[in-house]
C-alpha cells in the first residue's frame, strides 16, 4: 500500500520521484466546491442539466507534487459530474456562441457512441492544457487517468462560462488554443476504439475539432493534455 500522508507532511518532501508519498486532498477538493457552487449552478443551467450533487470530497490520492501543484495555483480543480452529454447538453453550449465543431463524417457514428459520462470525476488541469516539460504529468502517476473527450469538452465549456458569468476573478481559463495552422495540435482523449484515439483541438472562438488518429500511433501533432482525472 502506498504511504498516505497527511497535506502538511505531504509538504516536506522535496522530491517526488517517486509515486509515494502520497496525500488526501479533501481539503483543496471541499474547499474548491464551496467557493464554486454558485458557477457550477450556471453552468449546469448553460448545458440544461438536473441540480449537480455535491461530488465526493475525499478522491482517493495525489502525489506530494501534485499538492504543491494545486496549493501553489500552477494546477486548479473542476468537478465534472455524471451525466454530461456531448449532444443534448455540449454541443449546444457551442452552438449558442457560434463555436463551430468540426469533424470528419466517417467518425460521426462513433462521436454518437460516446455516451454520457457514468460517474463525476475531478479533472486537475494547468491553465496551459498544452503539455509542458514542467507539468507534473498525471500525478503520482497510479492514481490519474487520461480524461475523455466529454471531459476536456465540458472542460473548456466551463472555462467559457466562468468568464461570460463574471466568475473567472484570477484568469483561471483553460488554455485549449490551437493555431489555424497545418501544424495544429491535437490533445489525446481516453476515448477509443480498437483501431482509433480520438483527438481534440480548438480554435478559440471558431471551432472545436475532432479528429481520428490510429490507435498507438504517436503523430507529433496529437500530444497528451496537462489534464487528468483523479
Amino acid at each position: 500500500m502506498p504511504d498516505v500522508r497527511s497535506a502538511a507532511e505531504a509538504e516536506t518532501f522535496a522530491s517526488d520521484e517517486v509515486p509515494t508519498p502520497v496525500c488526501n486532498l479533501f481539503k483543496f477538493t471541499r474547499e474548491h466546491w464551496e467557493a464554486q457552487q454558485q458557477s457550477y449552478d450556471m453552468l449546469r443551467r448553460h448545458l440544461h442539466m438536473p441540480a449537480m450533487r455535491a461530488p465526493r470530497f475525499s478522491v482517493d490520492a495525489g502525489s506530494a507534487r501534485l499538492f504543491r501543484e494545486i496549493q501553489t495555483g500552477t494546477r486548479q480543480l473542476c468537478w465534472c459530474p455524471k451525466g454530461v452529454d456531448l449532444f443534448a447538453g455540449l454541443f449546444p453550449f457551442f452552438a449558442k456562441r457560434r463555436i463551430g465543431l468540426m469533424l470528419p463524417a466517417a467518425i460521426g457514428p462513433y462521436l454518437l457512441s460516446l455516451s454520457a459520462t457514468a460517474h463525476g470525476a475531478w479533472i486537475a488541469w494547468s491553465h496551459n492544457t498544452l503539455p509542458s516539460e514542467n507539468s507534473s504529468n498525471g500525478g503520482s502517476g497510479i492514481f490519474s487517468s487520461l480524461p475523455s473527450a466529454v471531459h476536456l469538452v465540458y472542460l473548456l465549456a466551463r472555462s467559457i462560462a466562468l468568464r461570460e458569468d463574471g466568475f473567472d476573478r484570477d484568469g483561471c481559463q483553460a488554455n485549449f488554443a490551437s493555431p489555424d495552422t497545418g501544424n495544429r495540435l491535437f490533445l489525446r482523449t481516453s476515448s477509443v476504439t480498437d483501431k482509433t484515439t480520438l483527438g481534440v483541438a480548438y480554435s478559440p472562438g471558431e471551432a472545436i475539432r475532432f479528429q481520428p488518429f490510429s490507435a498507438g500511433a504517436q503523430p507529433p501533432n496529437l500530444v497528451t493534455p496537462n489534464a487528468f482525472l483523479l
